[in-house]
């Protein structure tokens, strides 16, 4: 069997429009994240459709939103933290773990 993978792009559509949202300008969002704003253009306009792992989480940071958001593997616009607080204080925690801290005065 031949090896299949899909590929993943940046959605420089869903990029800008949540950049514009935010209120950023692709220069503001490219000193924030750290690099030249023809990055920012570049992958917003469809030229660059793949971009380093670090690149995008400049700039989901900067955005207040995930990666998978920029890939467009999620609807959601919410940061990571956000994702986070929204599943309750014992996310992430196994079971019984949150209500035994509670019980010994930890937070």
């Amino acid at each position: 069997m031949a090896n299949q993978h899909t590929s993943i792009a940046v959605d420089g559509k869903r990029m800008r429009a949540l950049r514009k949202a935010r209120g950023f300008s692709a220069d503001a969002l490219a000193w924030h994240a750290g690099f030249n704003s023809r990055h920012i253009w570049r992958l917003e306009s469809g030229r660059y459709q793949h971009a380093a792992a670090i690149t995008l989480a400049a700039i989901a940071q900067v955005l207040d939103t995930t990666v998978e958001y920029l890939l467009g593997l999620t609807d959601d616009t919410r940061s990571i933290a956000e994702l986070i607080a929204a599943a309750g204080p014992a996310a992430g925690e196994p079971a019984g773990e949150a209500a035994q801290d509670e019980q010994q005065g930890h937070p």
